[in-house]
């Protein structure tokens, strides 16, 4: 009974159940054992109320939790959902910018002189590249040890996640490289530039090479190892050649080459068509190669030009170059020209500078007619073949202006024929009782055809000639002007120096009646006068008469030319340069005598005097335009 007492007496959380019955028997008192009462307890007697905390708490927990993932869910799904998207396609795509097709060019006549052709191109992704890559791709394309290194160097810069390897693959590499899996490289199809002619026409294409440092800083835009325009009407005109560059998505897919789509289609450069005539140009090349050859000389160029629109028809700055060496990166061949002494990247043409010589009599004829210092019947007598002028420091040792040769009595038609340096010391300085032009008008007339100028060419790199004056000696330190400084400007020597095309284009001007137009290499219908010169026609015709004489008359120094089937007219000069150690020869001609539609500059650098030199060139350039150009006409 106590038992049951300490029983009721547990924990007020238990009861017991006494409802069945209000009384214990003794019977019941007398079997009872402890393990019986608590089975009972523990089975029937015993009742737990559980707490509802613990269910609202889990209810919560598990309300938190799936609004924690539906909103992870929703920010993932649909807040980042761009975000994370770009990243998968990074995964699987790759965005390379590949260069636009560049404007193809061609001469007049629709002959491509500049083209592009089918090639492959490898890219390295920065990210994807390990050096067991690295190494298999080594074997496999032909990279000298400074591209390499160049290559490594730009692996550890931060910017951009393609890097060019290298353009314009072999075939047989672009077949092992596509053969061969290797991670983190990409072979895009590509295009190259392509000078079918090479060196015949580099002196007026130029040629390529890959943007630099300085490039970049002027044009953000351009893409790394872009080929740009580095010399000729390549870089000219590299901003009408060069076109937008295209946006080609590269899918990498497992176990298989990568796949191309273009997102944004390039947008090619626009194509040139030019004033050149190529079939003159090979033709003029040839002649001048083979004549420099045949006389020993190294260097020389040529230039024909339209004097009624100023069309550059032919240019030609001899040696020429492989223009396709740079594009095709040939270390060897690119180490030849850029070492070669005669300078073949250096265009004559338009920044060389040089004494004209004797091609400057014409201009200074005029001059006299129209200041009325002589009349074409005026007569000198260069006999005995100098002048004399006294040596105030000296007066027994007087100054002598020799002549080439004597040529007795001379006028002004015979002075231009036979290039009598006496009669223009007459006409430039005076002599004695005769007063020449002195050298302000001498100066000024050749100003008014622009000599000393630049033409403005579409050319880079076009130089400024030298007129030399009183006021220029003395500030360049040389001393006082003197009269044999007149002497020698008169004869087209000491400091006066011109570019070639400059004076052709002059001479063109003052063959064509006055017109001086701005010579051109890009076809365009329209004309550009630069300006017009005034002048007598009678004092024009007088000069006009002398030219002829010097490739008609048997006394003229241009008389080799004499049995063309057309009559030509033109002046010959020889210039004493670096001391007089060497001579250049040059000529200058036209056709036909009036209103002409070619004019023609040869010179041929460091020549031996009175030799034939240039007039071989001259002469059988005329018979191939009489045959291939005049006879077609009639």
């Amino acid at each position: 009974m106590k038992s049951l007492l300490k029983l009721r007496k547990m924990d007020k959380r238990y009861r017991i159940n006494l409802k069945e019955k209000e009384e214990i028997e003794m019977e019941e008192v007398l079997s009872w054992r402890p393990s019986s009462l608590v089975d009972d307890f523990l089975e029937r007697r015993i009742e737990l109320p559980i707490s509802k905390k613990p269910f609202i708490f889990l209810f919560c927990f598990l309300l938190l939790f799936l609004t924690i993932c539906f909103f992870r869910v929703f920010y993932f799904s649909v807040l980042r959902h761009q975000h994370f998207l770009t990243l998968a396609k990074n995964n699987l795509f790759r965005t390379v910018s590949l260069e636009a097709p560049r404007g193809l060019i061609y001469d007049r006549n629709g002959r491509p002189l500049a083209k592009n052709i089918p090639s492959f191109s490898l890219f390295l992704n920065k990210k994807e590249i390990d050096n067991q890559s690295l190494a298999k791709i080594k074997k496999l394309i032909n990279l000298n040890q400074e591209e390499w290194q160049e290559i490594e160097e730009k692996l550890k810069e931060e910017n951009g996640i393609f890097l060019l390897l290298k353009r314009n693959l072999s075939q047989e590499e672009a077949v092992n490289i596509s053969s061969n899996e290797i991670k983190g490289i990409y072979l895009l199809t590509s295009l190259k530039r392509f000078y079918p002619e090479g060196k015949i026409f580099s002196s007026i294409i130029g040629y390529l090479g890959e943007a630099n440092a300085e490039d970049f800083k002027e044009h953000p835009e351009y893409l790394v190892k872009e080929m740009v325009g580095r010399s000729g009407l390549e870089k000219f005109y590299q901003d009408l050649l060069r076109g937008e560059p295209a946006k080609v998505l590269i899918e990498r897919k497992e176990k298989e080459n990568p796949s191309e789509i273009i997102l944004e289609k390039a947008l090619p450069g626009k194509d040139l068509k030019l004033t050149i005539d190529a079939e003159m140009q090979k033709l003029l090349f040839s002649l001048l190669e083979e004549q420099i050859k045949r006389i020993g000389a190294k260097k020389g160029l040529a230039i024909v030009e339209n004097p009624q629109n100023g069309e550059i028809l032919s240019l030609v700055s001899f040696p020429g170059y492989d223009n396709n060496a740079f594009v095709e990166r040939d270390s060897q061949k690119i180490k030849e020209i850029l070492t070669n002494p005669d300078k073949p990247l250096f265009n004559r043409v338009v920044a060389g500078l040089y004494p004209p010589g004797s091609t400057i009599k014409p201009f200074l004829a005029l001059a006299g007619l129209e200041e009325g210092i002589v009349s074409p019947e005026k007569v000198i007598d260069d006999r005995p073949g100098y002048l004399l002028l006294p040596n105030p420091y000296s007066p027994d040792k007087p100054s002598i202006f020799r002549d080439w040769k004597i040529h007795g009595l001379v006028d002004l038609r015979k002075a231009i024929a036979v290039s009598c340096d006496i009669y223009f010391y007459y006409l430039g300085g005076g002599y004695k009782n005769f007063k020449g032009l002195g050298v302000k008008k001498i100066k000024e007339y050749l100003e008014r055809f622009n000599l000393g100028e630049r033409t403005g060419i579409d050319l880079p790199l076009e130089k400024k000639g030298l007129l030399p004056d009183p006021s220029w000696k003395s500030k360049s330190g040389r001393g006082k002007w003197t009269i044999g400084d007149t002497y020698h400007l008169s004869i087209g020597q000491g400091d006066l120096l011109l570019t070639p095309i400059a004076l052709l284009n002059s001479y063109s001007a003052l063959v064509n009646g006055g017109i001086l137009y701005s010579p051109h290499l890009l076809f365009s219908s329209e004309k550009k006068i630069v300006k017009k010169i005034t002048f007598s026609q009678n004092n024009w015709q007088e000069v006009i008469k002398g030219l002829l004489d010097v490739t008609q008359k048997p006394y003229g120094t241009g008389y080799y030319l004499n049995d063309l089937p057309i009559k030509i007219a033109g002046k010959s000069g020889t210039a004493q340069v670096k001391g007089g150690r060497q001579i250049n020869s040059l000529f200058l001609a036209h056709f036909p005598v009036e209103e002409p539609e070619v004019s023609l500059l040869v010179m041929i650098e460091n020549t031996k005097e009175h030799q034939l030199n240039v007039l071989p060139v001259v002469k059988k350039f005329f018979l191939w335009y009489y045959n291939n150009r005049i006879s077609q006409k009639i």
